[in-house]
């Protein structure tokens, strides 16, 4: 599956010289968490770990930001959240492969809410913080900012209603959803079904 190659969303955050941050943290709204390609929303876990290792052979095993060969790389959704006065529509242009460093900045919220409940050593912590002043060759003034303002834009955004424009994603999505749903109608009894049949899906 081949992505088009869409520019990564503008934003006004800066680093210290006023160049534009090459590794950003990229809050998502809270209404959207769990839609994503790896969950059944999407492509489904299986889908997702074969479009992720194919992404990898084409493209090449290293990090899209820093350039890393060495660890653990992730795919990352680059969205555009097009918004209005109370709804808005989250756009995927694509998806880049990345490191374990450069996605935990990414989703910077997270790591810091699994740092605070002792998932995260603080070793590890002070690390990403490192990788983020030296990708972006900043001061650590800059990242605390970086965060303060993409809170802003996080609880602004969570408080409306969202779409979703899946983009060159929407066929195989919706041939996932076909194939989950023609293999359910085959299997009634089987007990992923009827543990989904009781689950509650929030946003």
């Amino acid at each position: 599956m081949s992505m088009p190659a869409s520019k990564r969303p503008s934003g006004n955050v800066t680093a210290r010289r006023g160049s534009p941050l090459k590794l950003r943290i990229e809050l998502v709204p809270k209404r959207l968490w769990g839609r994503n390609l790896r969950s059944n929303y999407g492509l489904g876990k299986q889908r997702w770990d074969k479009f992720r290792h194919k992404l990898i052979e084409s493209n090449g095993a290293r990090c899209a930001i820093c350039g890393n060969t060495k660890k653990k790389l992730h795919g990352h959704e680059v969205w555009d959240y097009r918004e209005k006065k109370t709804v808005g529509t989250a756009v995927l242009l694509r998806v880049e492969i990345v490191c374990i460093d450069c996605h935990d900045i990414h989703h910077w919220a997270r790591t810091t809410k699994l740092f605070q409940g002792g998932r995260i050593t603080s070793e590890r912590y002070g690390l990403l913080r490192k990788h983020y002043r030296k990708i972006n060759r900043c001061r650590q003034a800059d990242i605390d900012r970086h965060f303060l303002h993409s809170l802003r834009i996080w609880s602004r955004q969570s408080k409306k209603r969202w779409k979703i424009d899946w983009g060159d994603f929407e066929l195989p999505i919706a041939e996932a959803k076909a194939t989950r749903e023609a293999w359910a109608a085959r299997n009634p009894d089987h007990p992923l079904i009827r543990h989904s049949a009781h689950t509650t899906w929030t946003g």
